[in-house]
């Protein structure tokens, strides 16, 4: 009566160790051929080479609130990265998504550029509590607190609905 048990036991514990090997092996598939198979697949183009180098060195980076390194990073320390790699504000600069929103020029949708900011109010409050980097193609790039940092849509149908409005900070 043992044995069964115990030929079941080992099965779930092979099986529970080969999926989580798979997810791990997937993850950094997707991080390092983000450039060419990546960015097809997305229908992302980044034509400035710095912020390009940036995104795929921070993609998958995990969400950490208030966290500013590769061991987990937010969305305002991520936004800022963003643009300080792109010199449109000094190394020593960090505010957090609301006062990053106070400090943008608002602009129209059909007048986003790579690099301009998409600001969201999460929050049924109004209140600006999130913000991306735009790319292209309706695409940004983004430090989820569910995904880490990852390029969504604008039409994304949890995003969309969100959108507070476009920002330019230069």
């Amino acid at each position: 009566m043992q044995l069964p048990v115990f030929r079941l036991f080992i099965a779930i514990l092979l099986l529970f160790s080969l999926s989580c090997g798979n997810r791990k092996k997937a993850s950094k598939t997707s991080s390092s051929s983000f450039p060419q198979e990546k960015a097809n697949e997305l229908g992302v183009t980044i034509q400035n080479p710095k912020l390009k180098k940036a995104v795929t060195a921070w993609l998958n980076t995990p969400y950490q609130y208030n966290g500013n390194s590769k061991n987990g990073i937010d969305c305002s320390h991520f936004t800022c990265e963003m643009l300080r790699v792109l010199e449109y504000i000094p190394a020593d600069f960090y505010t957090p998504s609301n006062k990053l929103a106070e400090k943008a020029k608002k602009i129209d949708f059909n007048k986003l550029e790579e690099g301009d900011l998409i600001f969201f109010s999460i929050a049924q409050n109004g209140k600006i509590s999130h913000v991306g980097v735009y790319l292209s193609k309706d695409k940004f790039v983004h430090a989820s607190t569910s995904k880490g940092v990852i390029i969504s849509s604008l039409e994304d149908k949890y995003y969309k609905p969100r959108t507070a409005f476009y920002g330019r900070i230069r």
